[in-house]
Parts: C-alpha cells; structure tokens; sequence
C-alpha cells in the first residue's frame, strides 16, 4: 500500500504517515465476527470491529472466535497529540476506519477490471504497435495489430474465394418453374436486376421446344455462361422423364424378362424388349408353334414341315439343291401335280392317244379344208386353209391403189375376203394384213 496522508480539519494541521506493513487489516461489521468464528488472523493481522472501534489481532494459528477483543470500548477521545504516532493508538484506528471501505472498494474494483479483462481476452497495445487500415492505404486511423491479422485473414479468404470461383465451372442455382411451350429460354434470373447468371436452373414445368430440342415436363436446365440469352449452346439440360414411355411420350421404361418374352398370353405393351431377348423370343415361338394345331410352318432339319389341320400328320419340303433355285408359284388357287399325275398325262414327244380321235362321218367340200375338234378330242367342223399370200384380185387392186392410201394407213373402201397374217407386195411397197380385213403398207428400201 502507498504511503497515506491524513488531514484532520478540527485540529491544527500535523501530518502523519503510516508505513505499509504488508499486512492488509479487515475492518469488519459485527456480524461479520459471528459468521465466521473458525477464520484465522495472519501474524500481526488486526480484524476492527466497526461499531465499537476494538479489534482482535492475530498470530496466523488461533481462530477468531479465540482472540480476545483488544482496545476500549466504545467512541474514542480525542486529545491532544503527543509523542510518536505510534502512541496515539485512538487515531489510528480512526484512521484506519476510514481508510478500510475505500481499500475495501479498490479491492473489489480491481477484481471487477481484471475479470473483464480476463472475459474479454484484451491485451493492451501501445500505439507505436499499432498499424494503419490495411483496406485503405491512405488512411492514418492506427488499429491494434488484431484487427491487421484480421485484414489478413479477410484478404487471404478474398483470394481463396476468387481461386474456388475460377476452379468451381458450374453452380447450380435453383430458379423455379419454366413454361417451355412458348419456345424461349429464360431472360430473368438470380443476379444483379434480375439478369440470368451462370448455374441458373429452372424446372420444366409445361413441356415444349427450347433451342431446336425437346423439353419434357420435369427436364432441368441450366445457364452454362452469364447472359446466355437465347443461344442453345450456352444452356445445358438434365434430362428427368420419369414418366412411362410410350409411342408418343419419351420416359423410362423397364427391360422385359425372359418369362414376359415366353408368355404368349402376356398383355405387356411397356417393357423394352433387347435384341438378345427378342431373338430367344423368336426360338421359343418356333418352339411351341412349329408342330401345333393350325400349320405353323415348323423346320426340321433341312426341311420344312406342315401340320395337317387337326395336327395329327407332318409333311415334309426337302430341299436337295445343289445350287440356288427360284420356285415360282402360280398366281391362282390349284393342286400341285406330283411325278404320279404327271405319268398319267400323253408325252409331247411321242403321244398315245386313246379313245375315238376322227369323226367317221365324211366331211363335204373339195380338198381345201381342214379339221377342227374339241377338248375332248372329238371334232367338230372344218375349216378353209387360207393361203399366207394374198390372191383375190379385188383385194390386190384395193390395195394398190395409191389413192386409198394415207401414208401407212389404208383409206379405201372396205376389204371383205383379207385375213390376218396374209400378206402381198410389189417392187415399192409390202403389204401386211395385221387382221382379218385390216392392212398397212411399208416402202421397200
């Protein structure tokens, strides 16, 4: 404790000086005394009593409640000073009566500041220590070096904010619903006034066409660029059909099982089918229709067979082809002939004919007619031979009159008697009836 210098105001003026012992002595109410009569007095320690000016003094081993109380009791007297100080054992407790709250509050103050400082973590700084506002290189305000590592930290996290922009190519930021039916991407988005900023995605929520592509409902797409506008290349899609697709509506679809391929009464139109299934789905419909009910063409082998209608016999095509043959089918309904039909029909080369071949009954005219008969071999009339070269001299002058003539075409009076096939020809022109009494005519080269 500093030295203390008293005053007293009644008297004459004399100055009195207390040394420090070192020693801090308690100056304490009644009650105090009561409630804590284990406490022991360091040596040489006084505990005052305020209400009555007495004290007890310690020895740093006998508890309070067994120190006597030393001093008179009651107020004491002032008179006159004289000798040392240390004589006037009154004013001395006066004194430290009155000295005691206030060391008591400055006790209690300096535990108050020192657990703020504690809480608070602050080290004081002389201003010499102290720098300037890193943000502003101007700027004479000084700063505690705490707020310098702070810049520091705010700078370096600047920086690593800048590097994860540039190494970070895409964020995606949700928007909200798109209506696709009206054929434009968006023009508003989450940055400044509104403008459409890189990672901008929105959710199809009316399907329709965007950049030349098809957009479903619940597609997500997204800005790949700030300000993409309406270019396609500078937007990008997540495709989300999770509908069932269909032959109209794009969206997922399962891959068929193999028993869904062999059910044959199966009524699934929405499972995909792979090329490896359907090509078992093709053996396995060879393998319950080829030898059924019906004539489901079935293969044995190398050869075809047929079921008859109620599946009881198998007929067989061979095929013993050395090289590759053409059958052609003719075009209308019929039994195919077989070797044994065949056998029984007359050869072209050599006939046998059977049966009556010539009627029997003699035929009039005069040697310049020939036979005719039916399908079944019996005849029926006779006719003229017709000789290829035209003869009848009222044809021969009807045709080479010149003025019945009209380039190629005749133009004469009618021909009675011509026959197609027939034919006549002089040194300019040939004649050749095309039919029964019809003719053109050609220049001779």
């Amino acid at each position: 404790m500093a030295n203390v210098i008293l005053i007293i105001a009644s008297k004459p003026k004399p100055v009195i000086t207390i040394q420090n012992t070192g020693i801090k002595d308690l100056y304490k109410n009644l009650d105090w005394f009561t409630a804590n009569p284990d406490f022991v007095l360091s040596a040489g320690q006084k505990a005052h009593k305020l209400q009555t000016g007495q004290y007890k003094l310690g020895d740093g081993v006998t508890q309070l409640q067994s120190l006597e109380f030393l001093g008179s009791s009651g107020e004491a007297a002032w008179g006159n000073i004289s000798g040392d100080i240390t004589d006037q054992t009154d004013l001395v407790d006066y004194v430290a009566d009155q000295i005691s709250p206030i060391q008591q509050d400055v006790s209690d103050l300096q535990t108050e500041v020192a657990g703020k400082q504690d809480a608070l973590g602050f080290t004081p700084e002389n201003v010499a220590n102290k720098v300037n506002d890193l943000t502003d290189s101007s700027s004479t305000t000084k700063y505690p070096t705490v707020k310098a590592a702070a810049d520091a930290n705010a700078a370096t996290l600047a920086s690593a904010n800048a590097y994860t922009d540039a190494a970070v190519t895409t964020v995606f930021r949700p928007v909200g619903g798109w209506d696709a039916s009206g054929g434009t991407f968006p023009t508003v988005g989450s940055g400044t006034v509104g403008a459409v900023r890189r990672g901008d995605t929105y959710n199809v929520t009316v399907a329709g066409t965007l950049g030349g592509e098809a957009y479903d409902i619940g597609d997500n797409f997204y800005a790949n660029t700030n300000n993409p506008g309406q270019t396609a290349s500078n937007w990008s899609r997540f495709e989300s059909n999770t509908q069932q697709a269909t032959e109209v509506v794009r969206g997922t679809a399962r891959i068929a099982t193999q028993a869904t391929i062999e059910d044959n009464a199966s009524t699934n139109d929405t499972d995909i089918v792979t090329v490896k299934k359907f090509w078992l789905g093709i053996l396995r419909f060879l393998t319950l229709y080829k030898d059924t009910v019906g004539g489901i063409v079935g293969l044995t082998g190398q050869e075809i067979n047929f079921k008859n209608a109620i599946g009881t016999i198998t007929s067989y095509l061979a095929n013993a082809n050395s090289s590759s043959r053409t059958y052609i089918f003719q075009d209308r309904s019929g039994t195919i002939a077989d070797d044994t039909d065949l056998a029984a029909k007359a050869p072209i080369n050599n006939p046998a004919f059977t049966g009556s071949t010539f009627e029997t009954d003699a035929l009039a005219g005069t040697g310049d007619r020939v036979v005719q008969s039916d399908s079944g071999g019996n005849l029926t009339a006779s006719a003229t031979v017709i000789d290829a070269v035209i003869s009848n001299a009222t044809i021969i002058t009807q045709i080479t009159t010149g003025g019945n003539w009209t380039g190629v075409n005749y133009t004469g009076s009618a021909i009675t008697g011509l026959y197609a096939g027939q034919y006549y020809y002089t040194s300019t022109y040939y004649y050749f009836a095309v039919a029964d009494n019809t003719i053109i005519r050609m220049a001779r080269a």
